[in-house]
């Protein structure tokens, strides 16, 4: 599945709520620098401004691709991290891609050696001249 990637907004607006809303529960305004500023969630006014406080949170950015975003990379189907893992980790199809990519630079290095080492002898001499015979022809 494809959608539309959370920007660095989105993502720092999504911390930014949490954040808030964490503070709430545990009974206070988000810090303002000066004071802690109790909130009483039995309290009308209070309640109203937190609820400002939050909208005012969430326009900043996109909650739901955030979200859905992460949805998406966790979504089994999309193969994307190890379904067995607890934490964020890299799929092991694509894990095994990456030592297969690997193994190949390391053989395409070693077949790389060996030409070099090739044409530092006289059958590489044979190759290098009929290699510039054949560019000489094509130009």
């Amino acid at each position: 599945m494809r959608m539309a990637k959370a920007s660095e907004r989105d993502i720092e607006m999504a911390l930014e709520l949490f954040r808030t809303i964490e503070d709430l529960m545990k009974g206070y305004f988000p810090y303002d620098g000066e004071q802690d500023v109790i909130f009483d969630p039995q309290d009308h006014y209070d309640c109203h401004k937190a609820i400002d406080l939050i909208f005012e949170i969430a326009c900043r950015g996109s909650l739901f691709r955030v979200v859905f975003g992460m949805a998406v990379v966790l979504d089994p189907r999309n193969e994307v991290v190890d379904p067995d893992s607890d934490h964020l980790e890299l799929h092991p199809k694509h894990q095994k891609a990456i030592e297969q990519r690997d193994e190949l630079l390391a053989a395409a290095k070693q077949a790389m050696d060996e030409c070099v080492d090739l044409l530092a002898t006289p059958a590489g001499d044979a190759i290098a001249a009929a290699i510039a015979k054949i560019e000489g022809e094509t130009e």
